[in-house]
């Protein structure tokens, strides 16, 4: 199999070198093998994470092999991946119009890196990320804790290398971003089934209004589907939208024959007003915040006898 040999530095508090802790080594090489998977999954279907277990093409296209550790100062780390094409052929044996997919000689690194660059500049409206991999970026942070300061990721775009850089500010803005991501809802959506890809469980239908909407159908019987192929047909399911608040895709349930459906139906979700994603709410509690600031604390001046008195005057 054609594989691409990529480097990653590693940048440390303790300067370790060839020498890093196996903690470290072992959280930084889990952090990364994750977040490439599913920015590999998100290239290829538009979802980050898979219902059940992945996919024998997802498995082989993020086959990263971590094959050497080296450095004085900075930890350089030594991997191997697959080329798309080669470790996923039936991926591009269905051909498009227009591409949607990566280039077959590209491999996890470089679409992690293209996911790290809109993340890096905050860009609401990228098709790159979705939540679930906004949240894993962001989690970063606990490998700051450990003294990582930040790794950077070679790719490799035909003989030109380039590195994208993971750190705390990388991880903050993924933060910031899927604060910002509204909260999925449930939507019935009608239009022309334009387009079926079964290797990774995917659809595109076209609204009335000429605009086409993808989503992804995981279970589904696709061979079902090819008979409603150019068919109107209706989808309930989740809109998933992104950080601007445009729709990204649409997480189908079931696709089914819509005729009589009406137009109604057939408009690009928006998210529900004034609903924001549960995450934006979450803060962290420390020994003076949340529930420490009030937790076996009396708000009033009271004595506890006159708090006994007050009691039993009420009974």
């Amino acid at each position: 199999m054609e594989t691409v040999h990529h480097t990653v530095i590693v940048e440390t508090e303790g300067h370790f070198g060839g020498r890093i802790p196996p903690a470290i080594c072992g959280d930084l090489l889990k952090h990364l093998d994750r977040e490439l998977r599913l920015a590999v999954s998100m290239a290829f279907r538009g979802a980050s994470r898979v219902v059940g277990r992945p996919p024998a093409w997802l498995q082989a296209a993020s086959d990263v092999r971590f094959v050497d550790v080296e450095g004085r100062d900075e930890t350089i780390l030594h991997f191997e991946a697959p080329e798309f094409g080669a470790a996923a052929p039936e991926l591009y044996e269905q051909s498009e119009l227009w591409p949607t997919r990566p280039a077959p000689e590209l491999t996890g690194f470089e679409v992690f890196s293209d996911v790290m660059r809109d993340v890096a500049s905050e860009d609401a409206e990228s098709d790159r990320f979705d939540r679930p991999l906004l949240e894993r970026i962001a989690r970063f942070d606990r490998l700051a804790k450990q003294g990582v300061r930040a790794a950077r990721l070679q790719e490799w775009r035909g003989d030109r290398e380039s590195f994208t850089r993971l750190d705390s500010r990388v991880a903050e803005s993924a933060g910031r971003l899927a604060a910002r991501a509204p909260a999925a809802r449930r939507v019935k959506l009608a239009g022309r089934l334009d387009m079926l890809r079964v290797s990774t469980e995917t659809f595109t239908i076209q609204l009335d209004t000429g605009e086409d909407v993808r989503g992804v159908y995981p279970g589904g019987d696709f061979v079902e589907l090819r008979a409603l192929l150019r068919e109107r047909v209706v989808i309930d399911g989740h809109a998933i939208f992104r950080p601007s608040g445009g729709l990204l895709r649409v997480d189908a349930e079931s696709i089914e024959l819509g005729e009589g459906t009406g137009e109604f139906f057939s408009r690009i979700p928006k998210p529900t007003p004034g609903e924001s994603a549960p995450s934006r709410f979450r803060r962290p509690q420390t020994a003076t915040t949340g529930m420490n600031a009030i937790f076996g604390r009396w708000p009033g001046d009271e004595t506890e006898e006159e708090l006994v008195a007050a009691l039993e005057e009420l009974s």
